[in-house]
């Protein structure tokens, strides 16, 4: 970089300067007017950054007229002063910014054309401008690019089909298989196997895995032999999922266990409070979606030695339409309708096991409060019956009939109190999980929040501190009250 170009970089990332969204330089003897973003003025020169993200320097004496126009917004300003390190990615991270704000889409454009005076080449700022490159030439449209290369493509043998230039031999490939092709710089048509390998994907059953994904191919290809039917993979964060019903329910299922997983540590502190881990670090979850029962059956007979599943609660698991192992492993059929929910509902239910202090058993009631609460913060609703089918409303009918969030459920629970069919806090902790009734579920789900709402930092210690002993002395111990003084402001709170 040349010297008049370093003090160019220097003045046009100055975060003060209020340069105006577009000025005008008009030419002397009918020259020609130049658009763009005054950068220097002084008695000898005016440089400009065109609309190309160009440096333009025109001599004081060539000028007939000069006007400016309006300035950055103040809160353009305000993010450009907190770039601290001034190259082409920050700047145009306030470029992307801006463009999303309402109001600052041509700021956008003006910070852009900065990054192009650090980068030429940045892509994602020729992207933000709408340039498309054309023989190694930068256009400002496609329009205009198709025009400049028209001659030449023609010339050497390429025709124009569907939005791109493609070898005229070609052209019939493309007409007959376009998911075989990817549109290249909104320029070129190439072959998508080609593309992708140059990238470092690799295709799986007409899936193609990012280089980062690759890894779970031969998991696939394990799934898809044993088990019988095809299998994709997808990982984000903590969450590994294998989906009989292909890559995109994979991907979101693994979003909505990363979402769940991060509402729980968030809520539960778990970086403060977890004892024996971060949980938003570990244990890592193994989920796999399969077919229906038999592939359920077939998966335990498989995997019970490998992933140390248990076998003797196996047939009930089966009949629940999951199977759960050691860690947070989780098989279950996609023939339920609740699968979705069932997946995330789990999640959060074990892990607030981990959770859980190690002197004495976790009450049913927090492990069902804590998987419900995982639906809510995923899906809005509950839906999982932890209890008799029968003593639930009918799972299959619509969702606004069967899914409870926090608010209609604290209603129920509003319900009950006035009824007087309320059970109270000491009789929930000391119910199992087959003891559990409807109502106990939503009393459970909706004293939950109150706890932390009310009694944030004690109910935390209450879950995860060290100090054991039977739940209620350490409910005393923590909470510093006793469970019916809580149940007083429980039930004034709702």
């Amino acid at each position: 970089m040349n010297k008049l170009n370093t003090i160019l970089v220097v003045l046009l990332l100055l975060p003060a300067l209020r340069a105006p969204a577009q000025d005008l330089v008009r030419l002397k003897e009918g020259k020609g007017l130049i658009k763009g973003e005054i950068i220097v003025e002084n008695d000898e020169k005016v440089v400009l950054i065109d609309h190309m993200g160009k440096t333009v320097t025109v001599a004081q004496i060539d000028i007939e007229r000069l006007r400016r126009g309006k300035g950055l917004h103040p809160k353009t300003l305000e993010r450009l002063e907190a770039v601290t390190e001034k190259t082409a990615d920050n700047l145009f991270a306030v470029a992307a910014w801006a463009a999303e704000e309402k109001g600052l889409k041509r700021d956008s454009q003006r910070i852009a054309r900065r990054v192009l005076v650090l980068d030429p080449e940045h892509k994602k700022a020729r992207a933000l401008l709408g340039h498309v490159k054309g023989l190694d030439v930068w256009y400002p449209d496609a329009e205009t690019a198709q025009a400049a290369v028209e001659e030449k493509m023609t010339a050497d043998g390429y025709v124009f089909a569907s939005g791109g230039w493609i070898r005229l031999e070609r052209a019939g490939d493309l007409a007959s298989h376009p998911e075989d092709w990817m549109l290249i710089d909104d320029f070129w048509w190439r072959p998508l196997a080609e593309v992708m390998k140059e990238r470092g994907y690799e295709l799986w059953r007409k899936e193609w895995y990012p280089p980062d994904q690759k890894h779970l191919i031969p998991l696939c290809r394990e799934y898809t032999d044993k088990l019988g039917s095809e299998f994709h993979g997808a990982e984000k964060g903590t969450a590994l999922v294998f989906s009989c019903l292909g890559r995109s329910e994979a991907m979101g299922t693994a979003e909505s266990l990363v979402k769940a997983r991060a509402w729980f540590c968030e809520t539960f502190k778990t970086a403060e409070h977890g004892r024996r881990r971060n949980l938003a670090d570990a244990p890592g979850s193994l989920t796999l979606i399969v077919q229906n029962q038999r592939q359920l059956e077939k998966f335990a007979d498989t995997y019970r030695g490998p992933y140390q599943i248990s076998g003797d609660d196996i047939a009930f698991q089966i009949r629940l339409k999951m199977i759960l192992w050691r860690d947070l492993g989780h098989a279950h059929q996609a023939d339920d309708n609740l699968w979705r929910h069932q997946i995330v509902s789990q999640l959060g239910g074990r892990l607030m096991q981990w959770y859980w202090h190690e002197g004495s058993d976790l009450p049913a009631w927090l492990w069902i409060a804590s998987a419900h609460h995982a639906e809510v913060a995923v899906f809005g609703g509950a839906r999982v019956p932890y209890v008799a089918r029968t003593e639930y409303d009918d799972p299959t009918a619509d969702e606004a009939v069967t899914s409870r969030d926090i608010r209609r459920a604290r209603e129920m629970v509003k319900d009950l109190v006035k009824q007087k069919k309320s059970v109270s806090i000491r009789t929930l902790f000391g119910k199992p999980f087959n003891g559990m009734t409807k109502d106990d579920d939503n009393v459970g789900l909706v004293l939950m929040q109150f706890l932390l709402e009310k009694h944030e930092e004690a109910f935390l210690k209450f879950l995860s501190g060290t100090r054991s002993g039977n739940v209620w002395e350490r409910w005393d111990s923590y909470l510093g009250k006793s469970m019916e003084d809580i149940e007083g402001e429980f039930k004034s709170w709702l």
